[in-house]
């Protein structure tokens, strides 16, 4: 037996601006906490993780999904 799913259903694909916002402003809030924590870890991204009480391999898939891996990450840090 086969069930089929109305996608359209269950993905929103007319959002409101609230929560484009929202999601924009969470993703800017995210980013800034990763920078902190690396920052204070001098670099160091397994303890950052730590300091964030993430797993580590989370923190590099938020890393990458932030553009923050390789070059851009050093420029990152150097600011400040």
């Amino acid at each position: 037996m086969q069930t089929k799913i109305d996608v359209s259903r269950c993905i929103d694909v007319n959002r409101s601006d609230e929560q484009n916002k929202l999601e924009k402003g969470l993703n800017i809030a995210e980013k800034e906490l990763l920078i902190d924590a690396l920052r204070r870890a001098k670099g160091n991204k397994a303890l950052a993780a730590k300091i964030l009480g993430i797993h580590r391999s989370l923190m590099y898939k938020k890393l990458t999904k932030h553009g923050l891996d390789g070059e851009a990450l050093s420029l990152e840090l150097k600011t400040e």
